[in-house]
């Protein structure tokens, strides 16, 4: 079980991470990771893309509970290093992009190299209908 003292202590000293939203939402990212964890089986697969990464909390709860975690995200917060420092101590693996609706933005990572796609910290800010097929 990850507890919130754990989740805390990775992002702890790092720097530019805004550790009072962390701290507030902290109950959210734990409770979506074991509801989620409660019902997968690990047997599917643990490579998890995060679109709208951000500062890695949500990436952070995942990879702490042993899944593979490839975070997503603009280049600016990536460039952080307190970004960068929290994904080389967890093996998270970083991925950029400049426009979400573009084709291709996700191109780096392979169409089938992902167990489970989660999109919890972006889709409020998704202005776009991201599976174009279902527009009618």
């Amino acid at each position: 079980m990850i507890t919130r003292n754990e989740l805390m202590q990775v992002f702890r000293g790092r720097g530019d991470t805004d550790v009072g939203y962390l701290e507030a939402h902290s109950t959210r990212f734990l409770n979506t990771y074991h509801h989620f964890d409660s019902c997968w089986d690990r047997n599917a697969g643990t490579r998890m893309l995060d679109i709208g990464a951000h500062w890695l909390h949500q990436s952070a709860v995942f990879s702490l509970g042993g899944y593979q975690v490839t975070a997503t995200d603009v280049p600016i917060t990536f460039g952080s290093e307190s970004v960068q420092s929290v994904a080389e101590s967890l093996g998270i693996e970083l991925v950029s992009y400049t426009d979400l609706s573009a084709n291709g933005s996700l191109s780096a990572i392979a169409s089938d190299s992902m167990s489970v796609v989660l999109m919890a910290e972006i889709i409020e800010h998704i202005t776009f209908n991201p599976d174009r097929k279902s527009v009618v």
